[in-house]
């Protein structure tokens, strides 16, 4: 027989003779992509707490204490402003916009204390003592203290309209040709 060369018979007598190998089972693993099934990603807790973070201490702290729960520094930024992802930035979130509210709240309660012990402790005195330079200093903070307590208070929209017209010529700037007929 040569060889390669095989009749029908002879190839099922071989196949006969070989025993069949069982294929291996196939284990296919999903991709951990995403944030998967049932996981809701930043649990409000710690997004609560990076944007108080963020509020109290600064970025830098409330960017290092989320690295190190693997949240980026752009996410820092939306907790902050009360959103729960960059991707609702503008949409406050019903949970943390309240909370990073009553934090800013809070703040703004103990700076007007300050505030006000600090007007009071300005006295008529005191001012007629001092210099021309320092009372234009006191006056300049005490504008920009009343403007940022008034700021809140306007209720009207603040619009400004500009309008843009071309500047008019006269003909005279304007050379005039004669056209005989």
């Amino acid at each position: 027989m040569a060889m390669g060369v095989v009749t029908d018979e002879e190839l099922q007598n071989e196949l006969g003779n070989v025993s069949k190998p069982t294929p291996a089972p196939i284990v296919i693993k999903e991709k951990d992509v995403g944030r998967g099934n049932g996981n809701v990603g930043v649990p409000n807790s710690l997004q609560k707490v990076i944007g108080e973070t963020a509020i109290e201490e600064g970025n830098e702290e409330a960017i290092a204490l989320a690295n190190q729960f693997g949240i980026n520094k752009g996410s820092v930024s939306a907790y902050k402003n009360g959103a729960s992802s960059l991707g609702t930035y503008n949409e406050p979130h019903p949970t943390l916009a309240p909370h990073i509210s009553s934090v800013k709240s809070k703040i703004a309660g103990k700076a007007r204390k300050k505030l006000l012990r600090s007007i009071a402790a300005i006295t008529s005195t005191k001012l007629e003592e001092a210099s021309a330079r320092e009372l234009s200093g006191v006056a300049k903070d005490m504008s920009a203290i009343a403007k940022d307590m008034d700021a809140g208070t306007d209720d009207g929209p603040n619009v400004a309209f500009v309008l843009v017209t071309p500047k008019q010529r006269s003909i005279k700037q304007f050379e005039v040709i004669d056209v005989e007929e």
